[in-house]
């Protein structure tokens, strides 16, 4: 079975409101210990930022 996670940097990553991507720690976390994971961000960062940058 496919296992996908569907995350929203906004507000998830930085739930604070003062130090981006405060949580990010916590992620990396989880992904390394499961590498069959994949995930699809959704933000809406997407309207400002280029995929390259």
């Amino acid at each position: 079975m496919r296992k996908i996670i569907f995350l929203d940097f906004d507000r998830v990553l930085h739930p604070d409101g003062v130090g981006l991507f405060s949580k990010l720690p916590l992620l990396e976390s989880f992904l390394s210990r499961m590498p069959e994971v994949e995930v699809v961000i959704s933000s809406t960062w997407r309207d400002q930022w280029s995929h390259d940058r």
